[in-house]
């Protein structure tokens, strides 16, 4: 489908050769990471998730904005062809937004590595209860220390955290941090952890060593997959800024926007499942 769409900006719209050439790279890549993060999709079935996180990874390669914005604009313009051939009824590109600088982020760990750390009868049974929780809901690992028994309600798996500036949020939890946190909990009252932050730095590490080859292998590389794999998955943006409780006033809008049933119901349709 892109020689068709080369063709057509050829011939019909008259797009110079190098601009023809230099689509087909940017489209030719983008393939190839969609492939590589989900082999089963298609052209019909991408997201604007799955495009935006695209953007984010040209960032994190410092390509050149002018690259990634031509990038973009292949992209776009694929699906606006597309749609006017009737194959699509919306164009997901329509809205991803190309930022002049993004913070270079952290490497996400691989689902399986996670997994086989909470599976591994290596694990301390606490340890298996905070990689749970960090990679289930995205928390801080200060928001993690911070939390007391009283700020779990069972029912609905729901956490509610005190995040940064004294802004509260509620987060969600899985079945991982469910199933460790019944074992870990007992008849425990007030704090569930009384860890420093580089001891539980240093736990992580060592633990996920175990398993994966991969550096970034921090509380914050978790965070960061957490967030990565919800956006990848469709997640909304604005449901996935909820639950990281970002502080600055622009998102903090964005947050007024998502009712508190509506962000439950973005975690269980798109957290990650290990």
């Amino acid at each position: 489908m892109i020689t068709e769409f080369l063709n057509y900006i050829s011939s019909v719209k008259g797009y110079s050769d190098n601009t023809v050439v230099a689509y087909g790279k940017d489209l030719h890549d983008f393939v190839q990471y969609v492939k590589d993060i989900d082999p089963k999709e298609s052209w019909s079935t991408i997201s604007q998730g799955m495009i935006q996180s695209y953007v984010v990874s040209l960032h994190e390669r410092d390509l050149e904005n002018t690259t990634i914005k031509r990038r973009v604009a292949a992209i776009r313009s694929l699906y606006d062809y597309f749609k006017t051939q009737g194959y699509i009824s919306e164009n997901p590109a329509r809205f991803v937004q190309t930022p002049k600088k993004v913070k270079k982020l952290p490497n996400t760990i691989s689902a399986g590595a996670i997994r086989d750390a909470l599976e591994s009868s290596r694990t301390p049974l606490k340890t298996k209860c905070m990689i749970a929780l960090m990679i289930e809901t995205g928390i801080r690992l200060q928001e993690m220390l911070d939390l007391e028994t009283k700020d779990f309600q069972a029912a609905n798996r729901s956490i509610r955290i005190m995040g940064k500036g004294s802004k509260e949020r509620t987060v969600y939890y899985g079945e991982w941090s469910r199933k460790y946190l019944n074992q870990y909990v007992g008849y425990r009252k007030g704090r569930l952890f009384d860890d420093e932050q580089r001891d539980v730095r240093r736990e992580v590490y060592e633990t996920l060593s175990k398993f994966t080859q991969a550096r970034q292998l921090s509380p914050h590389a978790i965070r960061h997959t957490f967030a990565t794999t919800m956006l990848r998955n469709g997640a909304d943006i604005k449901s996935i800024q909820a639950l990281l409780g970002h502080e600055s006033v622009k998102t903090t809008e964005i947050y007024a926007q998502v009712a508190g049933p509506q962000v439950a119901t973005q975690y269980e349709l798109f957290a990650p499942k290990l």
